[in-house]
């Protein structure tokens, strides 16, 4: 990448007038100042036709499209036909970016096709936090294992990485959660550049199309398998291999490193903590392998007390007062560090008491 290459901001909205002025701000307010904006709208049926058209108006680097309500799928590809830059940055209408934003990632384009940054979670922490120590694009075509990414916002791609997916086939089929299908299709052919600074606002809003509704328990898990096998519709169609996508296989290889090790053994008693979908696949691997789970932690309140996989859902602190029946307690999340952190203040020690996983 130049220094100074061109940015095509795919911009999409759908309802959501209420956000869309501060997330066109937040590109206006950039530092870096080589872009455009192809502020694509789905068939809003709010009043977010007349901000975008009075917008247009202030701002010669705006590229309106307005389409029939079609899904992120199609909103992208209307998009992608019309962009002119080297690098492709995605950003949800009810999201914003910080400053410094563009300047960052285009820096990093230097080296990478492949960018993702944080996102502040609402203001308050980091949504999403991801295992930068782990080779993604290794792991996900050795083992067909993704277990979490970035979301729209906080993503950018060369041009030259997606222009041989677009179009992408069959629109209806995957209507929604097409970033996930762009991260996918591009860790397969590279290598991920990783900001870990926060350089956006990942706002929840309540009237989100995802978040809070179908992004846990067997919903993800459909969604996610859906999403598999639209990526591998558009990488086989374009002569690409296809992604070997496994919910096991690279749980499994942890496990049986951990047993060779001798971090844990088939004799010792799991609690795992976590009861979305790491939690019933490394159960399943566990139990494949002759091991037994006694019982399961999750931070949600509202699931401490219930069941999961006939087994009872504690708390951190009830767990410690159950010590004797378990031996270990195995973090079956993506929240590794909090996770930690929270064992640990309970009186727990790493490495002892609980393990952390590469997930």
């Amino acid at each position: 990448m130049m220094k100074n290459s061109l940015v095509s901001i795919i911009l999409d909205n759908y309802n959501y007038a209420d956000f869309l002025g501060e997330a066109i701000q937040s590109v206006l307010s950039q530092t870096y100042c080589n872009y455009e904006i192809l502020l694509v709208d789905d068939g809003s049926t709010d009043h977010s036709k007349e901000i975008i058209q009075q917008y247009v108006l202030q701002c010669d680097r705006i590229v309106p499209i307005f389409k029939e309500n079609g899904g992120q799928t199609s909103a992208f590809n209307a998009a992608f036909k019309k962009a002119s830059g080297e690098i492709i940055a995605l950003l949800d209408s009810d999201d914003y970016w910080y400053p410094q934003k563009l300047e960052r990632i285009v820096e990093k384009h230097k080296k990478y096709e492949f960018v993702q940054h944080y996102l502040s979670n609402n203001g308050s922490g980091v949504y999403r936090k991801v295992n930068t120590s782990i080779n993604w694009h290794r792991v996900l075509n050795d083992y067909g294992f993704l277990y979490n990414h970035s979301v729209s916002s906080s993503l950018s791609f060369s041009k030259k990485l997606l222009e041989p997916f677009f179009p992408l086939l069959k629109e209806e089929e995957m209507r929604y959660c097409t970033d996930g299908i762009l991260v996918m299709i591009a860790l397969s052919l590279t290598e991920v550049g990783f900001i870990e600074e926060e350089l956006g606002f990942y706002r929840i809003h309540g009237k989100n199309g995802f978040v809070g509704k179908s992004d846990f328990g067997k919903a993800a898990r459909e969604i996610l398998e859906r999403q598999h096998n639209y990526t591998n519709l558009q990488l086989q169609d374009k002569g690409f291999a296809p992604i070997p996508f496994s919910a096991h296989k690279y749980l499994r290889k942890i496990v049986e490193d951990m047993l060779l090790s001798g971090d844990i053994s088939t004799e010792d008693v799991f609690v795992l903590y976590g009861t979305e979908s790491s939690g019933l696949y490394l159960s399943e691997v566990l139990e494949s392998l002759g091991c037994t789970i006694y019982a399961y932690i999750d931070s949600s309140e509202s699931k401490q007390g219930t069941e999961f996989r006939g087994k009872m859902i504690y708390s951190a602190n009830k767990i410690y007062e159950v010590k004797k029946h378990y031996t270990k307690i195995l973090i079956a999340s993506s929240a590794q560090e909090e996770i930690r952190n929270t064992l640990v203040q309970e009186g727990f020690k790493e490495e002892t008491d609980f393990y952390r996983l590469p997930i």
